[in-house]
């Protein structure tokens, strides 16, 4: 039974590797769509994408360039957690008083 259950464990490993990336990379979408309709500059951020091990958040400009945090300001990395909480919101489809509130 051990040996059988670790075998089915080692076949699902792909496949939800695969379905993690998925799953982050749509995150990623509505944080960045959150992102740009709360932000008033549109160019600043063209792509955000989500490392699916690490979870780390990185901001690219329309150009492919990384942009770094510090370049942002203090009210723009504010709003970039408030959009994670709000993408973070959307993809879960559950009601949120919090994301209520913001809106």
């Amino acid at each position: 039974m051990v040996a059988h259950a670790q075998q089915v464990r080692e076949s699902c490993k792909p496949s939800g590797q695969t379905s993690s990336k998925k799953h982050v990379a749509g995150i990623g979408r509505l944080v960045l769509d959150s992102f740009q309709h709360l932000l008033r500059k549109r160019t600043l951020v063209s792509e955000l994408r989500i490392d699916p091990k690490e979870f780390g958040v990185e901001l690219r400009n329309g150009d492919g360039r990384t942009i770094s945090s510090d370049r942002l300001s203090a009210g723009e990395r504010q709003l970039l957690a408030v959009s994670l909480l709000w993408g973070l919101g959307r993809a879960s489809d559950a009601p949120c008083r919090l994301l209520r509130i913001l809106l």
